[in-house]
């Protein structure tokens, strides 16, 4: 890995600074959108990795050119360090990735370069015109655009409106040109082969298309410079190819692209260089060529990773089914059944659309099932509600934690009690004892290995990591009989990942029936005892033990149902 002395991080020639954000124009003249046209980057060549560096990167590295150069940089939050940089520089034309656990400062570092956090000492240089701090007109008028993890697109607002926030509205004798709007916004997305209608309501898409459409509004004052914060997190392997796609075009139109994401595998296949940060400090960069994956993960953790993904759950369960599903249908979904054993693992795979989450919400109450049964410890069990699916015995870590798994606004404590406070009760009073409660969530943080500065803290002002592990948390605390778990380790980092694994194969150890369901299939071939794979609500196949691979898991997903 690269040090912070090696000859392959650039350091920047000091020119006049500015606080205020003016400047000489840079070298390169900046596109700004037309009200004719949306100047996103047309189709181009294809790229088809990251074995090497991409041809724009590459020209630009040999003549030592530099898009972005920052050195010195350091922010800190309350005396707490942030972000503390040495020297770090971008290339015209690469797919950068950054990488590290959450709360290693890479959204921080990210928020500087596009103008929304000012920094505390350093400079940040554009084509060699060096800022002290940034401003988001500044950022802008040097080509910058930020696309965050969360999506907060209005429900109500049309496609084409989305767009036209950014790259602006089409106008014909001073009022908005709404046709005109409709029809250009049409052609792009026709152009990026998207299939999804200008006037289509933001509420009427799957998450993968708004992630899209989100980051396509981003392109459209052709920005030098797009940082692309998780944008994988929450899509399918198929959507996740369709995005790299996206990523290549934009690299291949001269685009520079820093690219973060916990999917490792995303980083060798697309990549051409990976920074590395830890505990808010850059540590290494190094070209993706010269890299391997266990390098990497060690380079992220800060040690040596000795439990991997292939550790599995060896056991396939007791002789007890603590839930059992039959004939279960959810509208044109099923029918499926299954039976979980104590101290087992049961994965239900199978591509988006599948039924996976729609089956788990129904064995929990959310969904209404129009046929079919469930069964706790052999009692046949009518569960309409969650109230009642958690009095039979059952847990949900559901797929969207923020929006639902967790009260945002309230403390650590607070969302780990939930649904338990009662246990922590005077048998005779019924006053609460807060000394009680306050033990048991220390000593659960404990257990899960919570990083937060204080218990009381708002849950939000957690990595998502620790969010999820305050989830798993208050279910320990109640020790339900089965945990059904639907995307758990979505958008967490490789400790966080790490560590989750761990709790999961403890539950099981412990005697727990697990349902699990992933995107990633590594975590389905590193957990599961038996993975049982849909398709299109359907049963397709039954995998055990060492059959549960990923090729395996994706020859039945796209096999042709009978």
């Amino acid at each position: 890995m690269t040090s912070p002395t090696s000859s392959t991080v650039a350091r920047p020639t000091r020119s006049r600074t500015s606080r205020s954000g003016s400047s000489p124009s840079p070298s390169t003249p900046r596109a700004t959108p037309s009200s004719s046209t949306f100047g996103c980057p047309r189709a181009g060549r294809r790229s088809t990795g990251s074995d090497s560096m991409s041809g724009h990167a590459a020209e630009a590295s040999a003549r030592g050119a530099i898009a972005v150069n920052v050195t010195g940089l350091r922010k800190a939050f309350g005396g707490v360090t942030a972000v503390e940089v040495d020297a770090w520089d971008l290339l015209p034309g690469e797919i950068h990735a950054l990488a590290g656990e959450n709360g290693a400062g890479k959204s921080t570092l990210c928020k500087i370069l596009a103008g929304d956090i000012a920094p505390d000492e350093g400079t940040i240089e554009f084509d060699g015109h060096s800022y002290e701090a940034i401003t988001p007109s500044v950022a802008r008028s040097q080509g910058v655009a930020l696309v965050h993890q969360e999506l907060a697109l209005a429900p109500l607002v049309t496609v084409a409106e989305v767009v036209a926030l950014t790259g602006g509205y089409p106008r014909r004798l001073g009022l908005v040109d709404w046709r005109r709007l409709y029809r250009e916004v049409q052609t792009l997305l026709d152009d990026w082969n998207l299939g999804i209608s200008a006037k289509a309501q933001i509420r009427s898409l799957s998450t993968a298309q708004q992630v899209v459409v989100n980051t396509l509004a981003a392109t459209v004052r052709q920005p030098r410079l797009i940082i692309l914060d998780e944008p994988t997190a929450s899509l399918s392997a198929a959507e996740v190819e369709h995005m790299h796609q996206l990523v290549r075009r934009l690299r291949d139109a001269g685009t520079t692209i820093v690219y973060i994401t916990h999917r490792l595998d995303e980083i060798f296949e697309i990549c051409d260089r990976v920074t590395v940060m830890r505990n808010s400090r850059w540590i290494s960069t190094t070209p993706t060529s010269e890299l391997t994956k266990p390098q990497l993960i060690e380079a992220i953790a800060g040690r040596p990773i000795v439990k991997r993904l292939s550790d599995g759950v060896a056991a396939s369960g007791g002789q007890t089914a603590v839930l059992a599903t039959h004939d279960l249908c959810v509208g044109q979904l099923g029918p499926l059944s299954l039976e979980v054993r104590a101290g087992e693992v049961v994965a239900l795979a199978g591509l988006v659309g599948s039924g996976r989450t729609e089956f788990i919400e129904a064995i929990y109450g959310l969904r209404h099932p129009t046929s079919g049964s469930v069964e706790i410890r052999g009692d046949k069990t009518a569960i309409r509600t969650p109230r009642q699916a958690v009095r039979a015995g059952l847990g949900l870590v559901p797929e969207e934690r923020r929006a639902a798994g967790l009260a945002m606004d309230m403390a650590v404590r607070e969302n780990m009690l939930l649904g338990s406070m009662q246990r922590y009760s005077h048998k005779i009073t019924r006053i609460v004892s807060r000394r009680r409660q306050k033990d048991a969530v220390a000593g659960m943080s404990d257990q899960v290995r919570l990083k937060s500065a204080s218990l009381e803290l708002p849950v939000r002002s957690l990595s998502g990591g620790n969010q999820q592990k305050v989830i798993f948390g208050r279910w320990m605390l109640r020790s339900p009989d089965v945990l059904l778990l639907d995307e758990p380790t979505r958008g967490v980092d490789v400790g966080a990942r790490e560590d989750i694994f761990n709790l999961i194969r403890s539950l099981a150890s412990q005697g727990k029936g697990i349902v699990l369901v992933s995107s990633d299939l590594e975590d389905l071939e590193g957990l599961a005892s038996r993975a049982i794979v849909l398709q299109e609500g359907k049963v397709v196949g039954e995998l055990h033990g060492s059959d549960i691979t990923q090729d395996r898991i994706l020859e039945l997903c796209f096999a042709k149902s009978a």
